[in-house]
C-alpha cells in the first residue's frame, strides 16, 4: 500500500514538474530572426545582359551600383526579430580570358577558387559595412589595358554575416573584350 501511494505522488510530481516546464516562457517557440537587410546588385544599363555578353575595351571601367534593402512585409513584419548584419562584403573580380560565352556561363554556381576559373586578374576594392539600414555604394572595376580579346567572367559576390549564419549572392557576367 505505501509502495502504491509513492508511485502515485512520483506520478504526480512528474506531471507537474512536465505541466511547470510546458508553460514557462522558455518553452515557447520565438520565431527565428530574419536578416534585416539583403543585398542586390546591378550594373547601370545593363539590367539585360547582351547575348555575346557586355561589350567593353581593355582599359574601359564597369560601374556597380550596390543595395542593401529590407526584405518585403512578407518576411518581416513590425514584430519579426532581425537579424542584425554584423558585417557585410562585396566586391568584383575578373577571371579569364574563355574561348566563348558558353564557357563563362559554365562556371555558374562554381566556387570562386576552382581551378576551371583560373586567376583572379583583377578585383575591386571590397566595400565592407555593417548595421540594419537601408544602405547603397557604388563601386567599379578597371579592366587591364594588357587584357587579350576574348571572354571574360566579372563575378559579382555579395555576403552577409549575421549572429544566425551567413548569406552570399554571386553572379557571372560575362564580358567581351574585343581583339585590338
Amino acid at each position: 500500500m505505501i509502495k502504491r501511494v509513492i508511485q502515485v505522488i512520483s506520478i504526480i510530481i512528474s506531471l507537474c514538474l512536465f505541466v511547470v516546464a510546458c508553460s514557462s516562457p522558455f518553452a515557447k517557440t520565438q520565431p527565428a530572426p530574419v536578416p534585416c537587410l539583403a543585398i542586390d546588385s546591378n550594373i547601370p544599363s545593363y539590367h539585360v545582359i547582351p547575348s555575346q555578353g557586355i561589350p567593353a575595351q581593355a582599359g574601359s571601367r564597369i560601374i556597380i551600383n550596390w543595395t542593401l534593402y529590407k526584405p518585403g512585409p512578407n518576411i518581416q513584419s513590425s514584430t519579426t526579430p532581425v537579424d542584425k548584419i554584423q558585417r557585410a562584403v562585396m566586391r568584383e573580380m575578373l577571371y579569364g580570358p574563355f574561348p566563348s560565352r558558353n564557357a563563362v556561363d559554365h562556371l555558374a554556381g562554381q566556387n570562386t577558387n576552382a581551378a576551371s576559373r583560373g586567376q583572379v586578374i583583377v578585383s575591386s576594392q571590397p566595400i565592407i559595412t555593417s548595421g540594419c539600414n537601408n544602405q547603397s555604394f557604388t563601386s567599379s572595376i578597371i579592366f587591364p589595358k594588357q587584357l587579350k580579346g576574348g571572354y571574360y567572367d566579372l563575378y559579382i559576390e555579395g555576403s552577409s554575416s549575421f549572429a544566425s549564419g551567413t548569406s552570399t549572392i554571386g553572379s557571372e557576367v560575362p564580358i567581351h573584350i574585343k581583339a585590338d
